[in-house]
């Protein structure tokens, strides 16, 4: 509900905005050179109310909220994920923008706190994981009812990929045949013909191959955790799609065949 009142400066217009935890009306007020504006920025205020679910949490400050984001969400991710989240939630976001209340977080906001990062030196690309980090976190703030929008559609600087370099094949068989002796043969030799991930080739398990029926199962993997500063096995994948049965080709089948007879040889000398 929305009053307006003539003063000697304009349209005054006052908003209510319901109750807070102790029972009290809120209430907003601005004042406009015309009825119209002031008309118009009371719909906005009640469009906003009526998507708001707590008014006191709506207040809450982005560093609270991304600390909560973090335990319920980001936390829950793979190692690195979750780490590199953490690393821009503490060295860019929380630092400067964190100060801010979920409810007072416009585009304009955003886009002067983007348009900061070019002050740190930062490359497009790292401020593209930055934003993507903070709009992530917004978005858990929207489906919360905390905010009415999101307000990270801003204008970014679009990021370039680089040329990707691959090798053709007649580059590829002349590399398999100069390692075929070599410890190196069968890893590449997989790599090239299951388009896995090294990770995920490191993290397989002789029980997850089936070399009867030519498949292999990807559940896991190993990362370097930038955090112990160790290789470690996890099954969290790095997308919800990363976990996949591969099929492989007999090529490949008698080439791993090969490498557990040799490693069961091994374990017996």
């Amino acid at each position: 509900m929305a009053s307006y009142t003539e003063t000697p400066y304009g349209i005054k217009v006052m908003v209510y905005k319901g109750r807070d935890k102790n029972g009290k009306n809120v209430r907003e007020s601005k004042t406009f050179k015309t009825k119209k504006e002031a008309e118009r920025w009371a719909a906005e205020q009640l469009l906003i109310n009526d998507r708001m679910v707590n008014l006191d949490d709506s207040r809450m400050k982005l560093k609270d909220f991304m600390e909560k984001w973090y335990k319920d969400i980001g936390s829950k991710k793979s190692i690195n994920t979750a780490y590199n989240s953490k690393s821009r939630m503490d060295h860019h976001i929380i630092p400067d923008i964190g100060h801010y209340p979920l409810n007072k977080l416009t585009p304009l906001v955003i886009q002067d706190f983007y348009n900061g990062l070019d002050e740190k030196g930062l490359a497009a690309s790292s401020k593209k994981k930055i934003m993507e980090t903070l709009s992530n976190a917004l978005r858990y703030a929207l489906k919360l009812r905390l905010i009415p929008y999101l307000p990270t559609d801003i204008e970014k600087e679009p990021v370039t990929r680089g040329k990707i370099i691959y090798w053709t094949v007649e580059e590829l068989n002349l590399f398999l045949d100069y390692v075929k002796d070599n410890w190196l043969y069968v890893p590449v030799f997989m790599l090239s013909m299951t388009g896995m991930r090294p990770a995920e080739m490191m993290g397989l398990q002789w029980k997850k191959i089936d070399l009867e029926n030519r498949i292999i199962e990807i559940d896991s993997q190993v990362i370097y955790d930038k955090e112990s500063k160790k290789l470690v096995l996890t099954d969290i994948l790095k997308t919800e799609l990363s976990g996949r049965i591969i099929t492989i080709p007999t090529a490949l089948s008698e080439a791993l065949r090969g490498s557990q007879r040799a490693q069961e040889w091994n374990r017996v000398q």
